[in-house]
């Protein structure tokens, strides 16, 4: 289901068990302005009454991209992340895209494993440069 305020704590501590937690990026206001955007721009996946999983869709009507995609430790495993990411795609999907991309980390060789299982195809390399706009 799509990502509702209520559900930020759990959402945040997800991505954060993963490793994907990023305050500036993630915090609870950031999180409430981007589905006031676009409602359908967070998943959440709920196992037992719980959320078990969560997803982020970014996309700019050329381009979509998927991130932070993690799923609780526990829940590990039971297909949940697969079914976040086919649920993406089917959004976006029917939103008229063709195409979807995201990133990982050179190191996480697991993840590339888990993507390229699923059909993604690993492209280009390029370095990642940020510049913070005080």
């Amino acid at each position: 289901r799509s990502y509702k305020p209520q559900d930020f704590e759990k959402v945040r501590e997800n991505i954060e068990e993963a490793g994907l937690y990023y305050p500036e990026m993630d915090n609870e206001n950031r999180l409430a302005e981007k589905i006031s955007r676009n409602p359908d721009s967070i998943l959440v996946a709920i196992f037992n009454d719980e959320i078990a999983g969560s997803i982020f869709i970014m996309e700019n009507g050329r381009e979509s991209f998927l991130f932070r995609l993690a799923v609780r430790k526990k829940h590990r495993g039971k297909g949940i992340g697969t079914e976040l990411l086919k649920r993406a795609e089917k959004l976006l999907q029917e939103k008229g895209y063709s195409e979807v991309s995201l990133l990982i980390r050179e190191e996480k060789l697991n993840l590339k494993n888990y993507y390229t299982k699923r059909g993604y195809k690993q492209g280009n390399l390029y370095r990642w440069f940020t510049k913070k706009l005080s």
